[in-house]
């Protein structure tokens, strides 16, 4: 994630009170003993635009600098090469700008600033004409980026008009921009915002200020957002939103444009301009009044979020953001921040304020410290106030309300391959239950079983038509879609299957006579017990003909049942050739009453799958 001045690339934007007496040097402040002297701050920027390399000879040249009053006489000159030119200065948004004509090689751009005659600031950045022009696009299927640009945008632009936020259209350089990082990260893994040496292939700037310049963007307001391994532009965006420190640009109100890249192995790059012509303005998510919030997410993003905490890649709430956006100086103050239920009792969360930070300093993230509940309505309260660098304080306090999903709602099923194996990925517009059960049927037979992040794959996919179960503890209710899946070799990243899932259609479960869900193993065969009744420490021995897989021989499937279909809390034990399983009672006993052996479809060890699962009733006494 990156939300970035151009002129933040070394340093935050440098403040002094002067005199306008005498030059300045960085965060330093000079007095004068002239009472009747205007003092004014003066922002400005460590290095202009472009920086680095750039693949125009005729470059729009810009730097930030600006005072907090201009009632006084002063001038801001600049230099290309030594030589003075005329550049436009614009007291409303602080901008020299100059267009330059005919460059090549190395240059220098230098910059005064000159106050009642004297000099108060000088600085100089370099930049070079790169005479070997990189063409992101050259060899690119187009009409794919083209596809997952405009799935991006439009996703992104619902979100911002559910915030009442401008929305963003696209921009061929800022697309540029990132097809040419995402090209860069195809071959060089791991690199995240970061290029590395201009002698790399691909390389056309550090940072992603550098790279906005060398496709000759001219707005100095930028941002950068990166994901991984992504079926397309839509899911990318979710997946950003979710994350909060991701979350920020694409609600950033300031940002007006907006272009995507998109590589071989589905990394997703986005990146943003504008000229942050917006008023201030806080920003809230989940918004005031929304319904149908997520419940949850994986905590895995860069910068972690939770590295205060000690904690990464664990499941939470979903993260809840207010972001204040305005000037760089003000100092967002946060009293302090609270979740509440609608009972009025405060859910416990990871809090992350701006005293906290080193990641950005005008936003707070609480992110709840478990699932959220379903159909419930929370409250957050933050009690803030801007201390701006001159004039008074200003109140930021907020106090809304969200409202969490009360279903199960998925918004995208989908495969992936890896190594051969067909891995199912689906998408919960609700917010994943994490202790949900997945599994994935044709004709009686059982394909794929999900549980958690792990899937156990019985046999391998073909083209058909397929029944979905999705058991969902948290949202306390079990869901069957029909699945249809295609043969289709037209792939979008290295990781797409073959296989895709074209139709999603929700069904109706199989219910019991009273009306209530009939769960899966109510079709399975049933074994009789050896005896009318148990004693309360009655253990099972479970005997097979060969050895079972060992990732099959935990309590997901081989488990016992009390009458109201709850799992007791057993524990397993195998011989060393996985032949034989025992099922041992609960270390407390088990209660009078009745109860289940479930055991679900286990695979041998030579791959071959039992064709339906297995029950057997008994009592204990």
């Amino acid at each position: 994630m990156k939300n970035l001045l151009k002129w933040f690339t070394i340093v935050l934007v440098i403040s002094a009170i002067l005199p306008m007496s005498q030059v300045v040097e960085a965060e330093e402040t000079s007095k004068s003993s002239d009472q009747n002297m205007v003092q004014a701050t003066i922002n400005y920027g460590k290095e202009g635009n472009p920086s680095g390399k750039v693949a125009n000879e005729s470059p729009f040249i810009s730097y930030f600098v600006k005072l907090s009053s201009y009632d006084v006489a002063y001038s801001i000159s600049m230099f290309l090469n030594g030589k003075e030119v005329e550049a436009d200065y614009s007291e409303n948004t602080g901008l020299l700008t100059y267009q330059a004509s005919d460059l090549s090689g190395a240059n220098t751009v230098k910059v005064i600033v000159k106050a009642n005659g004297l000099k108060q600031l000088e600085q100089s950045w370099d930049f070079t004409v790169d005479d070997n022009k990189k063409n992101p696009l050259e060899g690119k299927d187009t009409t794919l980026l083209e596809e997952v640009q405009s799935e991006a945008l439009n996703r992104i632009n619902e979100y911002r008009e559910n915030l009442a936020l401008p929305t963003l259209s696209n921009n061929a350089k800022l697309q540029e921009t990132a097809q040419a990082h995402s090209n860069y990260m195809l071959k060089y893994e791991n690199t995240g915002h970061k290029e590395n040496s201009e002698n790399e292939d691909f390389f056309t700037g550090v940072s992603p200020q550098q790279r906005t310049s060398y496709f000759g963007y001219e707005n100095w307001y930028v941002g950068e957002g990166i994901t991984y391994e992504e079926p397309g532009g839509k899911l990318a965006v979710d997946h950003l939103f979710d994350a909060p420190y991701h979350r920020l640009s694409l609600m950033n109100p300031f940002f007006e444009e907006a272009g995507t890249g998109y590589n071989e192995d589905g990394d997703f790059v986005v990146n943003f301009g504008g000229e942050m012509k917006e008023d201030d303005r806080v920003v809230l998510y989940p918004y005031h009044q929304q319904q149908n919030s997520k419940i949850s997410w994986f905590a895995y993003e860069s910068p972690n979020p939770l590295r205060n905490y000690d904690k990464n890649k664990i499941w939470t709430g979903y993260p809840i953001s207010y972001t204040y956006y305005g000037p760089m100086n003000d100092k967002l103050v946060v009293e302090n921040a609270t979740l509440t239920n609608s009972s009025g009792e405060e859910i416990s969360t990871y809090s992350i304020t701006p005293e906290q930070e080193d990641h950005g300093k005008h936003h707070v993230f609480l992110i709840p410290k478990k699932v959220l509940s379903t159909n419930e309505q929370y409250t957050v309260n933050v009690n803030a106030y801007i201390k701006p660098q001159s004039g008074e304080n200003k109140d930021v306090s907020r106090t809304w309300t969200f409202t969490t999903a009360s279903t199960v709602d998925i918004q995208r099923v989908y495969l992936e391959n890896h190594n051969e194996t067909n891995f199912l990925t689906v998408e919960w517009a609700s917010g994943t239950d994490p202790n949900a059960e997945i599994t994935l049927k044709k004709d009686g037979n059982r394909y794929i079983r999900k549980e958690g992040r792990e899937q156990t794959t019985y046999r391998q996919l073909t083209p058909g038509t397929y029944t979905m179960n999705i058991q969902s503890p948290h949202f306390e209710e079990t869901k069957m879609y029909t699945v249809t899946i295609e043969e289709d070799s037209e792939l979008r990243y290295d990781y797409d299957s073959s296989l895709q899932v074209t139709n999603l259609k929700e069904g109706e479960v199989t219910k019991n006579g009273d009306g209530s869900l009939a769960p899966e193993y109510s079709n399975y065969s049933q074994w009789k017990a050896p005896e009318d009744s148990f004693d309360e420490d009655k253990d099972w021995t479970v005997q097979f003909n060969t050895g079972m897989e060992v990732s099959n021989i935990t309590d997901n499937f081989v488990y016992v049942i009390d009458e109201e279909g709850n799992k007791v809390s057993v524990s397993l034990d195998f011989d060393s050739n996985n032949e034989e399983i025992s099922v041992n009672a609960p270390s407390t006993g088990y209660d009078s009453g009745e109860y289940k052996l479930v055991i679900e479809p286990l695979k041998s060890n030579q791959g071959v799958e039992m064709t339906k699962g297995i029950t057997m009733p008994f009592t204990i006494k």
